[in-house]
């Protein structure tokens, strides 16, 4: 990869990192500010904790076994 490559790479990666975590800490403020009560904001974030868990790591691991990688 070039340097502009990498770099504009690295910056997009940031961003979308940083926009993926922002969420969490903002929607329990939010849903809260919607007039949702303590008990279904648990049960959204522990929604959306529960996905991550059963999909996005079982996704990861898969495909560090199969070495399937997509691009560079």
């Amino acid at each position: 990869m070039k340097r502009w490559d990498q770099l504009l790479f690295l910056v997009i990666a940031f961003i979308f990192w940083f926009a993926h975590f922002l969420y969490i800490p903002m929607l329990s403020p939010y849903i809260e500010h919607l007039g949702g009560t303590f008990t279904f904001t648990g049960i959204v974030l522990a929604s959306y904790g529960l996905m991550q868990f059963l999909f996005r790591v079982p996704t990861g691991i898969s495909s560090d076994l199969l070495n399937n990688r997509n691009g560079y």
